[in-house]
């Protein structure tokens, strides 16, 4: 799992085209920035998990991540829809 730790990278890649697939935030975070975090994880449909101390510690395994980090996709996902378009852009067709 490759992460991205830190309040304003993870908000930046939730605001990027960078593919998340869940945001860990340590329980008890409050603030702007932390709210700015969970809207814009919620606008992308991308799961937000509220961690005990502890859990949050193993998935940062230690590293300063002021109460924010965000896992990244190793794969890019792609709608179905997305696919044809794109076929259809390049003349492929499908039989």
């Amino acid at each position: 799992m490759s992460l991205i730790i830190g309040r304003k990278p993870v908000l930046e890649a939730l605001n990027s085209d960078e593919e998340i697939s869940q945001v860990f935030i340590l329980f008890g975070q409050e603030g702007g920035i932390i709210e700015a975090i969970r809207v814009a994880a919620k606008k992308k449909g991308i799961k937000v998990n509220q961690v005990p101390f502890e859990k949050f510690r193993l998935i940062t395994q230690n590293k300063i991540a002021q109460g924010v980090a965000a896992s990244k996709s190793e794969q890019k996902l792609y709608e179905l829809y997305d696919i044809i378009n794109e076929s259809k852009n390049l003349n492929i067709l499908f039989y």
